[in-house]
């Protein structure tokens, strides 16, 4: 297999190291995994020491981030790849301060009943492009917008509920029978 990955798929042999070294490092030293690993890395276009270093420290940020917002919402489960991929986003690329990715998750608690990652980053999108950073500043935002919603008066229907339910209670369907019978 090494022979392969050298001589044949072209990868550098410090490269080849490397790989094996993560695979020890992920508990997976079986060869099938170095392999699978390289020629992926490969295909990703990683062919150097330096682009190797740079991904797994792209990757070791991500499992980082995955493994705080996994303690800091105390969930049970695993992350996902996408609900690591938005971790890493919002902890790095966002900068969100975990009071306010808890309060965006007790806001998604309250509205679906349960954790909702792709619901959480709608919220923290929202407030991101509104300029809320704080957890007071939302609770303003949500106090704002109660008040709104209450001020505005609701609309009736034009529509007559119980004159519609008569209708369809006294519609008899008129059936037109083949050649004119």
């Amino acid at each position: 297999t090494l022979l392969y990955l050298y001589d044949t798929a072209g990868i550098p042999a410090e490269l080849i190291l490397m790989v094996i070294a993560y695979a020890v490092s992920k508990g997976k030293p079986n060869m099938r995994y170095v392999e699978k690993v390289a020629l992926d890395w490969l295909d990703q276009g990683i062919d150097t020491i330096g682009a190797a270093e740079e991904y797994l420290c792209r990757l070791e940020r991500r499992e980082e981030a995955g493994a705080r917002i996994k303690a800091l919402l105390m969930l049970e489960r695993p992350l996902t790849v996408a609900q690591t991929e938005k971790a890493e986003k919002w902890l790095y690329e966002w900068q969100v301060t975990d009071a306010l990715i808890q309060l965006a998750a007790k806001l998604c608690q309250t509205k679906t009943g349960k954790f909702n990652c792709s619901y959480v980053d709608k919220v923290l999108e929202s407030w991101r492009l509104d300029g809320i950073d704080t957890p007071e500043k939302a609770r303003a935002l949500a106090e704002k917008s109660r008040a709104k919603s209450a001020a505005t008066p609701v609309e009736n229907s034009s529509l007559d509920l119980d004159e519609y339910e008569q209708w369809l209670v006294d519609y008899v369907p008129v059936y037109k029978k083949k050649n004119g019978k």
